[in-house]
């Protein structure tokens, strides 16, 4: 009764509790953004249970209990980082029912966990009831988006499958692992229909660990070994924001949204682009000959 008491105290009106050296759950649920008053009540936890598994298990009960929804729903973000899908689906699904007006987006949320697990039919189904519902949100077009990217590589549920798990270890931050399975979707599919998402997939890959160069390497392959392939003017744009964020070469930047406009001029990301060669023209970049 006592703990229960200090844990909730300390939701609701914090304390200093130091997080130096935290076991990686901590960080990552650090990365996540959540509040302090959260974080020191799962660190208390962590003293006490040092398996981080348990912990948030215990975290998880204490935030039901306390009613605390949205809580729960960036819980559930960080099992899915923790690799126990069939334990954040499931306490998603009990989300939907406290949370109606944020329903859809939590569904949409679950359609993710059966694509990372596989569960492709699952997956299309509920996808289908999201984008049935008529309701013109974010989560309408991602649900679109992700039916028709599964039905165009159904055909090869083993390389799918592959290419799933490798989006998940990098969500993980598990790089080593995602680039293991990119090759061996790369060795055992040399015909796949996914090479163009693979490159796209390595250039993220790339980006996250640090390797710059890398990155824009894969995203120029990308370009010019599938010039056809509906993810080049997304890869076009982000070659312009890599080189003009990460790199701050703006020269080189304005040269591939320059590029972009001149190859994809119909592009739904076309005014985005202009927006971002007015926004270089206005810091000063000196105009390409």
């Amino acid at each position: 009764m006592r703990k229960a008491a200090f844990y909730c105290g300390l939701l609701f009106l914090g304390c200093s509790i130091s997080l130096v050296e935290q076991p990686s759950a901590a960080k990552r649920l650090q990365q996540r953004n959540k509040p302090t008053p959260v974080l020191e009540i799962y660190q208390k936890l962590l003293e006490e249970t040092p398996d981080s598994l348990e912990a948030l298990q215990r975290l998880e009960q204490l935030l039901l209990r306390w009613r605390r929804d949205n809580d729960l729903a960036w819980l559930a973000e960080v099992l899915v980082d923790k690799g126990e899908l069939d334990k954040a689906r499931k306490l998603l699904q009990i989300l939907t029912e406290r949370l109606p007006k944020q329903a859809g987006t939590l569904r949409f949320k679950i359609a993710e966990i059966y694509y990372f697990q596989g569960k492709f039919q699952q997956m299309l189904g509920l996808c289908r009831q999201l984008v049935r519902g008529g309701v013109a949100e974010d989560y309408t077009n991602d649900a679109l988006e992700k039916m028709v990217f599964v039905r165009e590589n159904l055909n090869s549920p083993e390389a799918l499958k592959l290419f799933t798990t490798a989006e998940l270890l990098l969500r993980q931050q598990k790089y080593h692992q995602a680039l293991e399975q990119i090759e061996q979707l790369r060795t055992e599919f040399t015909e796949s229909a996914l090479s163009d998402n693979l490159l796209l997939l390595e250039s993220r890959l790339g980006e996250e660990m640090g390797n710059l160069q890398l990155a824009l390497e894969v995203l120029r392959r990308l370009l010019s070994e599938y010039p056809q392939s509906p993810l080049c003017a997304g890869a076009q744009k982000k070659l312009g924001e890599m080189y003009q964020e990460r790199l701050q070469d703006y020269q080189s930047a304005e040269r591939a949204y320059r590029l972009f406009l001149l190859h994809y001029p119909e592009s739904i990301l076309a005014s985005e682009v202009r927006g971002k060669l007015q926004s270089l023209r206005t810091r000063g970049a000196k105009p390409l000959l």
